[in-house]
């Protein structure tokens, strides 16, 4: 059959318009790809880009990478989500470049900042979060939105690291410290336990917020990081440190005074003279001796699967703490004075490691408790205690001769317990435990001079008590409760209040463990250990 010469011209002009079609097609597939591969070697954060600009750029694993931060991501940060502080610095920090998926199943570049310490951890995660092809809405620094949680959670923008703490906290989030990651917080609902960005966070060292006894937070997961930090004060910090902290003394009763000071009439400020004059410098010896200690502490805690919530620091400082009644050492907030004594103990041949690493674990405990609210709550709860609103206004007649801790000098920690009475009948009641002093410096220091067999020792003039909650006048003793050593345990005998008590077994718990030592009532340590595991 012949075909007519318009027949043939039809069809040229549609081979013609179909190679034009294809070459529009072709120009445009390249221009996406030059437009995806420059906004990839700009890492213009924020950007859909393609799978084959992805390759061509190297491919997925050249895309997740941690870095020291750019001046330019710097530059976007001051003043926002990076303020100044004394505690996390730039060099702290790192930029995180990775790919991740939207809710349109699209390629888009996004950013990071975290701490160092867990960058390599956190590009791993990410990277096999987009490889699951798990959807994340936007990773965009806080920057993008004033570094503010709540302009983040309602565009739905994950992010780790934004400074919000407030000026003179001792205690950071994890925000603060990089060290979190708020995911899809717009809505955290989506995140539960067979989600594999649960898997993947809690694979990598990373708590769940929902998984918090309180304040479920589904979007949150902050690293389970083990890190003590210390520093040792020099002489004229660790006199600064004491110096700032006057109202110590200034509150502190004529009886506790005299006996710190072993004289009469003493005054706040020769008591804080005295405490000034007392502090040394650590030789590097004792240096060591600390540092194995603290190195030893966090490994325990990092077997028993618990990161505390440490303050930003520790500070120790040498002192003969002879102002403390020759303690061998105490803590006020974070601050750490150890006592030359105790240090001459610990760097003896032969001496107990275990033991002076338990003392030092119980002393961090206080430190700790000071600055979290939260583990000083469930920590005394496991001995019966309670903390109320506010300290308990206890009548000058009691306070005045109760002996000040200087770890607690806090009056607002209560339980209950059965007192006997008369004809052995038993009442309950809610008490405030306490330790006081049964005779002033003065009464014991003139009998002295009669006797010389009398020493002077404040610790041989106190008696344990409970000061009534709802009659802060009436004290009994100890003995009258028939279930206080029920409460607290068996497994130290000496303690001046009940934080101290829960300390000292904090102390043997993280060092001896179960097993490690001969308890009066295991079943406290094994409370403790379970609780450290399954809180913090």
């Amino acid at each position: 059959m012949k075909r007519s010469i318009f027949h043939w011209f039809s069809m040229l002009i549609l081979i013609t318009m179909t190679v034009s079609l294809a070459s529009c097609k072709d120009d445009d597939n390249d221009d996406d790809l030059n437009a995806s591969l420059a906004a990839l070697k700009q890492w213009t954060a924020g950007t859909v880009v393609t799978e084959a600009a992805v390759t061509a750029y190297g491919g997925v694993d050249n895309c997740f990478i941690s870095e020291q931060i750019p001046d330019k991501v710097w530059s976007r940060m001051e003043g926002k989500s990076y303020q100044e502080n004394n505690y996390i610095q730039r060099s702290d920090l790192r930029y995180i470049r990775a790919l991740h998926w939207n809710s349109n199943n699209q390629i888009c570049l996004g950013e990071m900042v975290c701490n160092e310490r867990i960058a390599l951890t956190l590009a791993t995660v990410l990277k096999n979060l987009f490889k699951a092809k798990y959807p994340i809405e936007r990773m965009l620094l806080p920057d993008n939105y004033g570094a503010d949680s709540e302009q983040q959670k309602q565009v739905n923008n994950t992010w780790c690291f934004s400074y919000r703490a407030a000026s003179g906290s001792q205690t950071l989030s994890k925000h603060d410290l990089g060290l979190a990651v708020d995911l899809n917080p717009g809505e955290p609902s989506k995140i539960g336990h067979s989600d594999v960005a649960y898997q993947l966070f809690t694979d990598a060292g990373f708590d769940w917020g929902g998984d918090k006894a309180t304040d479920k937070d589904n979007a949150y997961f902050g690293y389970r990081d083990y890190a003590i930090n210390i520093r040792f004060a020099n002489v004229t910090e660790g006199q600064a440190l004491a110096s700032a902290d006057a109202s110590y003394w200034d509150n502190m009763s004529a009886t506790n005074l005299d006996w710190r000071s072993f004289s009469n009439n003493a005054s706040a400020s020769s008591l804080k003279t005295l405490a000034l004059s007392q502090i040394t410098e650590f030789t590097s010896d004792e240096r060591n001796l600390i540092n194995n200690a603290v190195f030893v502490i966090s490994q325990r805690l990092k077997q028993i699967g618990s990161a505390l919530p440490f303050p930003i620091e520790f500070v120790f400082v040498k002192s003969t703490n002879s102002a403390e009644l020759y303690v061998d050492v105490y803590t006020r907030k974070n601050v750490v004075y150890i006592s030359q004594n105790m240090l001459t103990k610990g760097l003896k041949e032969n001496s107990d490691a275990q033991a002076f690493n338990s003392y030092l674990a119980s002393q961090l405990f206080h430190c700790v408790a000071y600055n979290s609210t939260e583990f000083r709550r469930v920590m005394l709860g496991l001995i019966g205690f309670s903390i109320a609103d506010k300290e308990f206004d206890i009548a000058p007649s009691v306070r005045n001769s109760l002996l000040q801790n200087p770890h607690s000098d806090r009056y607002d920690v209560y339980a209950t317990f059965d007192i006997y009475g008369s004809g052995n009948s038993k009442q309950q009641g809610t008490y405030i435990f306490a330790t006081r002093l049964t005779k002033t410096y003065g009464e014991v220091a003139e009998a002295a001079e009669k006797d010389a067999s009398i020493q002077v020792n404040p610790y041989k003039y106190t008696e344990r008590i409970l000061v009534s909650a709802d009659d802060l006048s009436t004290v009994v003793p100890v003995h009258m409760a028939d279930d206080f050593w029920t409460k607290v345990g068996r497994n130290v005998e000496q303690f001046e209040d009940a934080e101290e008590c829960i300390a000292i077994n904090f102390g043997n718990a993280v060092i001896y463990g179960e097993t490690g030592k001969k308890y009066n009532s295991p079943e406290l340590i094994t409370k403790i250990i379970n609780t450290l595991s399954e809180n913090w």
